[in-house]
This record gives structure tokens, sequence and C-alpha cells, in this order.
């Protein structure tokens, strides 16, 4: 399977942030549709569901997985979220 790209964001709903994995395609008539692939829910505790997926790997959501990702991908959202700071060096605050 060929290896899918994605990014991490995030959207504010009144007090409570909410993590996704999304990436964006071109269309044939050149705009840019953002597409969501995976939902974390409450970035507060995404970051402990993530580190569970990575130490329990049988638990990694299927979803991801059928969408290309593995657990090398798991591990740089983690760092993203502990460092705030994604692996092209962004900002990543929240």
């Amino acid at each position: 399977m060929k290896k899918q790209t994605g990014f991490l964001t995030k959207k504010r709903t009144r007090d409570t942030v909410y993590l996704y994995l999304r990436r964006s395609v071109r269309e044939p008539n050149g705009n840019i549709k953002k597409v969501h692939i995976f939902s974390f829910g409450d970035i507060k505790k995404a970051e402990k569901k993530m580190i569970d997926w990575y130490m329990n790997p049988e638990k990694f959501p299927e979803k991801l997985n059928d969408n290309g990702f593995d657990l090398e991908d798991l591990k740089e959202w983690i760092l993203t979220l502990q460092t705030k700071k994604t692996s092209t060096g962004k900002d990543f605050i929240y």
C-alpha cells in the first residue's frame, strides 16, 4: 500500500480543543479540499490515547492502519504534542 500523507490539525469549540488528522487534496479544478482522515477527540486526552496505542500496538486504530499510517507516524504525532512543534518546525500550540 502506498504511504499516505497527513498532518495534525486542531479545532477549538467553546472550551475544548479537538485534534484531527487531515490531508489536503487538489481537485481537478485546482481548488484544494481538506479531508479529515481521523478524529482523535479532545486534545487533552489524545496524547494519552496515542501513547497507549504506541505501547499496545494491537490497539492501534484500524482506520489509521487502512489509510497507510503506522507506529512511526504515531510516534511523530506524539512528539508533536509533547514538544508543541511539528516535524517541519512549525509551532503547534493549543
